[in-house]
């Protein structure tokens, strides 16, 4: 068709065009062929031109895109053979890349050191595979465990407070409660301090039946003998297998949570005390209790919270005696929650008050007494509150009525029934409907549905996500 020679002198493109009118003039007489050709002709240049513009980003033919790859290795050298400007700038951006590279590496590094410390995971990272299983937290009141009860225990025998409430407490994965009395035989009692309690250990016997997972020591009794008093009461509850959060040789020790790991999943309990005397507040040289401050409750909460477990922190405040929490505790525990508390747990007013559900995680803003070793002029019974999870989820809170008006129950608490619970929840219900919260009374028991299990739906309300 052409001379070899002459074909070659030509670029791919002139070629084909001159071959295919070659075809087209002198060779093609029918036109149904010629169409056919022309068709076959202009999808070839089609698919060469794709080709190229993968190749180089652009547009090049083969002879440009030689031409180019020539002029490259020509700019790498100078005429005495050195590196030229380009080869340099060339290195100067490999190298930044690769310190960019590095410097990324560095930081997903230190971010998953981070993790691994415990430290609050970016908000928009996806939750972790979490195991899904099912896991109960119990949650009762102070055990305070003095005068009148100390009589009943000598007179019927050390497991005489704990006989009806054993088979109770016994069911549940994990079971807090606050010791508000220190446990020993020595230290000098505070002075200027209207009341201030210790028990010897063998009154203390009645503890080990609760089946206490974790207790708080956070509060205004627990140095009530001093340093001594303290460190006696924490060698008791090593020695019983109790853990303990709240206080300690120091404030950092003080600060340190307990970490349950059950079924997979991490519990862990921070405690602080808010009230006075403030000498029982821990500092940096000296024994004491975790106070409350909120910068220093949202350094731990950040410190030790993970996407993938459960944070519950107990506070001992308020005011003793009161159905209601005051303006400022409820301002405080939703800044906590709002922190990334998963609970909050109140002691101190040795009567219930109410609960609200927000951001569907509860604030129990006083779980009253456990047991209580005093009669009281006006007393009111208590409960228990039955955390309900699965996995990380939250879906109900379970409300146990507990007889423990001593002048009726003679310091021996038990599980209420029938309409004496149903009108002692009314109560509960009734402290609580401020908020507002959700409040079913069934079976001599009291729920709040975090999620509603028979439809699978998330309640909803003032003061939750929508």
């Amino acid at each position: 068709m052409f001379n070899k020679h002459f074909r070659k002198k030509l670029d791919y493109k002139t070629r084909l065009s001159f071959e295919l009118r070659f075809y087209i003039n002198f060779r093609m007489k029918n036109m149904k062929k010629i169409s056919i050709c022309l068709t076959i002709a202009l999808a070839f240049l089609m698919c060469s031109e794709g080709k190229n513009t993968l190749r180089d980003g652009k547009k090049t033919s083969s002879a440009n895109y030689k031409t180019a790859n020539d002029a490259a290795k020509k700019n790498t050298t100078d005429s005495k053979g050195a590196p030229s400007k380009n080869a340099k700038s060339k290195k100067e951006v490999k190298k930044n890349t690769r310190d960019s590279q590095n410097s990324k590496s560095s930081k997903n590094s230190k971010d998953s050191e981070e993790v691994e410390n415990n430290a609050v995971e970016p908000a928009d990272e996806k939750t972790p595979n979490v195991p899904r299983e099912s896991n109960s937290v119990l949650l009762s009141g102070d055990i305070l465990l003095e005068e009148d009860l100390l009589d009943y225990i000598d007179e019927f025998g050390k497991d005489y407070p704990v006989k009806k409430l054993q088979s109770i407490l016994s069911g549940y994965d994990i079971v807090f409660a606050n010791l508000e009395t220190p446990v020993g035989k020595q230290g000098i009692p505070v002075k200027n301090k209207p009341y201030v309690f210790m028990v010897s250990p063998h009154y203390a016997e009645p503890i080990k039946k609760l089946h206490l997972s974790v207790v708080s020591i956070a509060n205004n009794h627990i140095m009530d003998y001093g340093e001594e008093g303290l460190t006696s009461t924490i060698d008791w509850l090593k020695a019983s297998k109790i853990r303990y959060t709240g206080a300690g040789d120091n404030l950092e020790e003080a600060r340190k949570p307990v970490i349950l790991n059950k079924k997979g999943i991490e519990f862990v309990f921070l405690a602080y005390n808010e009230r006075p005397p403030e000498s029982f507040f821990a500092k940096k040289d000296t024994p004491g209790v975790a106070y409350v401050d909120i910068k220093l409750i949202t350094e731990d909460i950040k410190k030790y919270k993970t996407r993938s477990n459960i944070v519950m922190v107990s506070l001992h405040w308020g005011i003793e005696q009161t159905l209601y929490p005051q303006a400022y505790q409820i301002e405080l525990a939703r800044r906590i929650i709002d922190a990334g508390a998963d609970c909050i747990i109140g002691h101190h007013p040795h009567w219930i008050q109410g609960i609200e559900v927000y951001k569907k995680r509860p604030i129990f803003y006083s779980l009253g007494n456990l047991l209580n070793g005093f009669y009281n002029k006006v007393e009111y019974n208590n409960f228990l509150a039955v955390l309900h999870y699965k996995g990380l989820k939250l879906r109900r809170i379970e409300i146990l009525p507990i007889a423990s008006k001593n002048s009726e129950v003679d310091f021996q608490p038990y599980l209420l029934t029938g309409d004496e619970a149903d009108e002692y929840l009314e109560l509960v219900k009734k402290i609580s409907s401020r908020f507002p919260t959700h409040f079913v009374i069934k079976n001599n028991k009291g729920y709040i549905y975090i999620v509603d299990e028979a439809n699978n739906l998330e309640t909803r309300g003032r003061g939750q996500n929508p």
